[in-house]
């Protein structure tokens, strides 16, 4: 009887720190990938343009390529009705952390001028 007693109190004691240490583990992976955002809700424009937005993503960042006739640009990740996250990149600053995401979503994003610019993130 106390040897169980004794095997049950170090298996109570040992779950709490195995369970602490599996949350601990994070993705280390930091590769970039590079997407084109194009004006229009579809995943190629219908013709050629060379207005467009370049944008860098990782898990937890989101840089662009801003060109200069843009101050500011609005962005929206995930459907505009329910958005997963919002913020807002300057020329001064075109790069922002976004949360640890999994999945695809859409981006949208709206610059000082009322364009905007429509994309998909693979994360």
């Amino acid at each position: 009887m106390k040897t169980t007693l004794v095997f049950l109190t170090i298996l109570f004691l040992s779950v709490p720190s195995i369970r602490c240490f599996a949350e601990s583990i994070e993705k280390t992976t930091d590769s970039e990938t590079d997407i084109v955002l194009v004006p229009g809700k579809y995943k190629y424009p219908k013709v050629p343009s060379n207005i467009f937005l370049e944008c860098r993503y990782s898990a937890g960042h989101l840089a662009f390529t801003i060109p200069d006739d843009i101050e500011f640009i609005s962005i929206t990740i995930g459907e505009e009705e329910s958005p997963v996250w919002t913020g807002i990149v300057t020329k001064q600053m075109p790069e922002t952390d976004i949360p640890l995401l999994i999945g695809t979503f859409h981006i949208s994003c709206r610059t000082d001028g009322n364009q905007i610019f429509y994309g998909e993130l693979t994360f």
